[in-house]
């Protein structure tokens, strides 16, 4: 009894132990008290465990910086940015629940389940809603991310129209703004032959620089849209990007900074070409130019400008193909396109029941 009864020392595990004692004291082995082992409900060894935080927590990082780079990154798909926000919450309900101080917590849950059910059940399922809504949010976020993020406003041009292209196309290029000088240094936007939405920067040495975006995929026609086009100069590159009703449909960065101190606004044309030919079928509410881009926060800002516009405010220059207006200053809008030509000036109209039919939707809640 000597060696068994000590509890310094003594050899085996607990119900080696609680058996011993029993034996000393006279008991029966068969009646002396089981004691409960709680089983480790995993099998996952130890190095594999310690690797489940590091691997849910690089994939949350990879997730952020794709998020963050999506306009510089534009190969990676949406779906997987997205499978990567959740994704870690399997690693990381595995380390929790085999965790070794958590294995304690299971048999008070257990016991306080059996006295408590209801209780003990609500509790869990608003704990579980609450990580699915914080689950939700990050998902909502990292999506508003990825289309709509225009990042900081940067040195540049920025075109903006409420427009409302026709769908009667050609075989040639059909132009809706052309700026510039013909050969270089030349901003286009045209309809092309095959039915894209073209956005062309020309560079000094006459390179050309396209951007297409099929019509009615991104760019939807015979309704109004905001459409915003943009080239903004960073420090070593050069970005050209299209938005319509706020979000980037299409980006692409040139790996050159191009000087568009050479690129003169004054004298483009809106409605054709530089010599006033090949023009577009569209209508325009509003027309401006601006010598910068523009922030994510000023693009939602000018779309709920343009969807609360009142409906007695609403009206349009009609531009048939043959119409077109010319910019006189750096930056212009509606007071500063002027026709001395009255045969080739765009015609006004007031908003009809169709038109209305034909506006943006209502402006969303704020982000």
């Amino acid at each position: 009894m000597g060696k068994h009864g000590s509890g310094k020392g003594g050899g085996g595990n607990a119900h080696d132990r609680a058996v011993a004692r029993g034996h000393s004291l006279g008991a029966d082995p068969a009646s002396a008290p089981e004691i409960e082992h709680i089983p480790n409900p995993t099998k996952i060894g130890g190095f594999l465990r310690s690797l489940l935080l590091t691997v849910a927590l690089f994939m949350l990082n990879v997730a952020f910086q794709l998020s963050q780079a999506k306009g510089w990154a534009g190969f990676v798909p949406d779906g997987v940015v997205i499978a990567l926000w959740i994704l870690p919450v399997v690693p990381l309900a595995i380390w929790l629940l085999t965790h070794e101080r958590l294995r304690g917590s299971r048999a008070k849950l257990k016991a306080v389940y059996d006295v408590k059910p209801y209780r003990t059940v609500a509790a869990i399922l608003l704990m579980f809603s609450l990580i699915g809504y914080s689950t939700y949010e990050i998902v909502v976020k990292s999506w508003a991310l990825l289309h709509q993020q225009s990042g900081p406003a940067m040195p540049g041009i920025s075109l903006n129209f409420i427009i409302r292209i026709r769908n009667r196309f050609g075989n040639e290029r059909q132009y809706l703004a052309d700026f510039g000088q013909p050969g270089n240094s030349r901003l286009s936007l045209y309809i092309s032959p095959n039915k894209f939405l073209t956005l062309v920067l020309t560079d000094a040495n006459g390179e050309a620089n396209p951007l297409e975006i099929p019509l009615g995929e991104g760019v939807p026609i015979d309704r109004f849209i905001l459409l915003t086009c943009e080239v903004g100069v960073k420090e070593k590159s050069t970005i050209m990007r299209v938005f319509v009703n706020g979000e980037r449909i299409r980006n692409v960065e040139l790996p050159f900074r191009l000087d568009l101190g050479t690129l003169d606004m004054p004298g483009g044309v809106v409605g054709a070409d530089l010599q006033g030919q090949h023009g577009a079928e569209f209508d325009a509410v509003e027309i401006a130019s601006n010598s910068a881009t523009f922030s994510d926060a000023e693009l939602a800002q000018m779309l709920c400008y343009a969807r609360q516009l009142p409906v007695a405010h609403r009206s349009y220059l009609k531009f048939s193909g043959n119409q077109w207006i010319r910019a006189r200053g750096t930056t212009f809008g509606h007071a500063d396109l002027i026709q001395v030509d009255s045969k080739s000036a765009p015609s006004f109209h007031v908003f009809t029941a169709d038109d209305e039919k034909d506006w943006l939707d209502t402006c969303p809640k704020p982000q």
